[in-house]
């Protein structure tokens, strides 16, 4: 899972209006924004209505209107999806310490930055591979 691209600022510019239709800003998306566990079954039902025995709901809309604007509870939400493991103290999100989330975003950042790097390093070794050929 990703750091969320989708961001309130963006989209309350005048000329967003491409950017609200993508990312489910007004109207449902067709494809899914977010995929977060199933709250209802966990995935142990395959007759659930939200995740249909995946253990996943597949969210249609911004997921910044689902909360209301709390932009860092969900990006909270998200960054503990990538690393389920690394609640620093006992409890849930709402409980761990104010600085989490910062250094949360900064691992995560660095961790984008690090597999950008590789799939450029990949595409050119591709490149040269191609060139050495012809």
């Amino acid at each position: 899972m990703e750091v969320l691209r989708q961001t309130c600022q963006t989209c309350r510019k005048a000329n967003a209006t491409a950017v609200r239709a993508e990312w489910g800003c007004d109207t449902r998306t067709r494809e899914a924004q977010l995929w977060i566990p199933c709250v209802r079954c966990d995935g142990q039902s395959p007759d659930c209505k939200l995740c249909r025995g995946t253990g996943y709901e597949s969210l249609h809309d911004c997921p910044w209107k689902l909360l209301e604007g709390d932009q860092d509870a969900l990006q909270l939400y998200a960054l503990h999806a990538t690393y389920p493991a690394a609640l620093p103290c006992a409890g849930g999100l709402y409980d761990q310490p104010a600085r989490y989330l910062s250094a949360m975003r900064l691992i995560e950042s660095a961790r984008q930055r690090l597999e950008d790097a590789i799939r450029r390093d990949q595409a050119e070794e591709a490149n040269r591979g191609r060139a050495a050929q012809d």
